[in-house]
């Protein structure tokens, strides 16, 4: 209940910064008044479901140095119909491009959606603004289980591109607006589980369902049965910090990568000990640390408070 009262606190704020945009002066353009309302959002958005390993794809179409994003994320108690972890999409201007998912017909630059269950199809709205030449970027595609395939489907040429492993989609367009695209997000039971990252896409493996959500969690995301905590531990240091401990030798010189709980990677080392240190200063919240060999990958999940 608290977080569904905060994210309609949230969705008036983002009403008023749309309706101060439609009035203010060329110096708080409409651009700049879609941007604040999808940073403020998304962080809300986070912050209100802060104990959720949220499965989400974060979009950004471009054309030239004009970029706009939307966001779609799954949460445990959100509708697929217009609800407080929605939040409308800002009209930008008729020559920005711009892109956009609904809810009940209503445009969306953030799209809650009912839990994922292994297969969703999202209609994806589109405005050029002008003709030309423009690329849809997935700059985020987070603790969806590996072999998860994130499809962009071109409705106007027909082609599909799965931007789990190559991120960036580009096209053509003259001056439209339309619903060009469908976004297909698909868990298939058989997975190949060697792929984990292209460019700056990053996936994260959620937290099992049915697991326990204490401090810090283990989640072995290779295709075997290796368990986690014969292979590291991840502790909190307690200076901002957190302590990495590997308990198979063997994995001396393997990588281990910090990201936060969204997948926002945070820095990478390689484990030249027994111990090692990764992070600074890091602030209150839930981290996911990644050890990650030649074959296998394993992750804990961390709370700093």
């Amino acid at each position: 209940m608290k977080a569904t009262f905060e994210l309609f606190l949230v969705r008036g704020l983002l009403r008023l910064i749309s309706a101060i945009g439609k009035c203010a002066s060329k110096s708080f353009s409409s651009k700049s008044a879609s941007m604040l309302i999808f940073l403020v959002g998304t962080m809300a958005v986070q912050t209100a479901v802060a104990e959720e390993l949220v499965k989400s794809v974060r979009l950004q179409v471009a054309a030239g140095s004009y970029t706009d994003e939307l966001y779609v994320g799954f949460f445990s108690n959100a509708s697929d119909g217009y609800d407080a972890y929605d939040s409308e999409k800002m009209d930008n201007g008729p020559t920005y491009p711009a892109i956009w998912t609904y809810a009940d017909g209503v445009r969306l630059v953030i799209n809650g959606l009912s839990p994922y269950t292994g297969n969703k199809q999202i209609t994806v709205g589109f405005q050029a603004g002008q003709t030309g030449s423009f690329s849809i970027k997935a700059t985020e595609i987070l603790n969806f289980t590996q072999g998860t395939a994130v499809v962009l489907t071109d409705n106007e040429t027909g082609i599909s591109q799965d931007l789990a492993l190559n991120p960036v989609y580009n096209f053509t367009s003259n001056a439209v607006t339309s619903d060009r695209f469908t976004l297909t997000i698909n868990t298939a039971t058989n997975v190949d589980s060697t792929t984990t990252s292209t460019g700056d896409t990053t996936i994260v493996n959620p937290t099992p369902p049915g697991s326990s959500d204490s401090s810090t969690d283990s989640t072995n995301t290779d295709a075997g049965n290796i368990d986690p905590n014969t292979t590291f531990t991840a502790v909190p240091t307690g200076s901002g910090s957190i302590l990495v401990t590997l308990k198979d030798l063997s994995l001396k010189g393997v990588s281990i990568s910090l990201y936060t709980m969204y997948g926002k990677h945070i820095t990478k080392t390689a484990a030249k000990d027994v111990d090692t240190i990764v992070g600074s200063n890091l602030k209150e919240g839930i981290y996911i640390v990644e050890v990650k060999s030649k074959n296998n990958r394993w992750s804990q999940k961390v709370s700093i408070k």
